[in-house]
């Protein structure tokens, strides 16, 4: 979704970040490509599962899908594929995590420990420091959240990609030592990992060095990259993805909505932009430029991590203010809102956009929304 910023960084946006390599992405509508409805999610189990599904994909195409998650409430507008793991040479001690969370707006590879199996998180092997200590990480979120948890290798499959012990952060091991975020929490359980693939290289961690049962820790500079972008490590199809969602209703679904994670930009016919596309080019920091209506420019980020398009409540001074789903917008009727999109510190043609905004509180009450195209809220914080 996008996400707007005013001097601060935006929710879901992990913090400090520089531009690494050309990453991009693409939001399609694939329409037909794959099925949705209720006889299409009856067989699902190998793509959706909750602890149970096997599928990561093939060639460069990855699984993705929004079914509001596997808590007995429904978490709409999150989009998870599917990550196979290993532990590090092994081709039997390995593990199909489901519900990995597509973030487009950190970089990183995290995962639950309490998604994991435990011989295999026991055979991951613990990155050392000095002194017999192990290393953890502590990624800090600009909505408060945090995740916290040693550094770990696996060997990473995703579609037909292989990645041969690669750095991954595992959570909920340990408490967050003091200093990690500023009040902060860990991350609702509503999700068993999360997938950064930002445009950078890295992601931002503070690092610590601690005891292999989480006491005594210091903060310290690790020697290699510990939080590199998954994407960059493959052999091919790594200078970018594009994300492909099947279309839905203005009014919603209610059903799984079913797409795809594509590895590479211009490497393979499905990843080709069509003849006329014209791209947005991101600054340093991600951001594109966002102009709403008549309204001064502002920077903006599109963060598949967010689940709703938050923008400034001062750029659409008439927008009603939801009663129950707080920081959200509730207009009766639905109203539409004008989205300029264009490029960062070149000067390109503005990509305009009208976006449908309905009244969130209704949509909330109804508790069983997996997936929704006109949702908003306050972003000008």
């Amino acid at each position: 979704m996008i996400m707007t910023s005013r001097g601060s960084i935006t929710s879901r946006r992990l913090l400090a970040a520089a531009m690494g390599f050309a990453l991009a992405w693409i939001i399609t509508a694939v329409g037909t490509v794959l099925p949705v409805g209720p006889a299409a999610a009856r067989n699902l189990q190998p793509i959706l599962g909750c602890g149970t599904a096997t599928e990561i994909g093939n060639s460069n195409l990855a699984p993705l899908y929004v079914d509001g998650g596997c808590m007995p409430q429904t978490n709409p507008n999150i989009a998870f594929t599917n990550i196979k793991i290993c532990a590090p040479g092994s081709k039997t001690n390995c593990q199909v995590i489901d519900h990995v969370q597509v973030d487009t707006g950190s970089v990183g590879l995290r995962l639950s420990s309490s998604a994991v199996n435990g011989s295999l998180l026991q055979a991951m092997t613990k990155i050392p420091t000095s002194g017999g200590q192990i290393l953890t990480g502590c990624a800090v979120f600009g909505d408060g959240s945090l995740l916290y948890g040693p550094i770990q290798t696996a060997d990473v499959y995703i579609a037909n990609k292989f990645v041969k012990s690669f750095p991954v952060q595992v959570t909920g091991q340990n408490p967050p030592v003091a200093g990690c975020g500023v009040g902060g929490f860990q991350g609702p359980a509503d999700k068993n990992g999360l997938l950064g693939i930002a445009l950078e290289l890295s992601g931002s961690v503070i690092y610590y060095s601690c005891n292999t049962d989480g006491s005594n820790c210091a903060p310290t500079t690790p020697t290699t990259n510990a939080s590199p972008n998954l994407v960059s490590k493959f052999q091919n199809d790594n200078n970018g993805v594009a994300i492909a969602l099947s279309q839905i209703l203005g009014s919603g679904s209610v059903d799984p909505v079913l797409g795809l994670l594509i590895f590479g930009i211009g490497t393979h016919a499905n990843n080709t932009p069509p003849v006329g596309t014209v791209p947005l080019q991101a600054n340093s920091s991600g951001f594109i430029n966002l102009q709403i209506g008549s309204s001064t420019t502002i920077p903006a980020i599109i963060d598949s991590g967010t689940s709703v398009v938050f923008v400034p409540a001062s750029d659409v001074p008439a927008m009603p203010q939801c009663n129950f789903a707080l920081g959200l917008f509730c207009p009766s009727p639905d109203t539409d809102i004008s989205l300029g999109l264009s490029s960062a510190g070149v000067t390109t043609p503005a990509i305009n956009v009208r976006y449908t905004i309905t009244d969130a509180d209704t949509l909330v009450a109804s508790g069983n929304l997996v997936a929704d195209n006109d949702f908003a809220g306050d972003g000008g914080w």
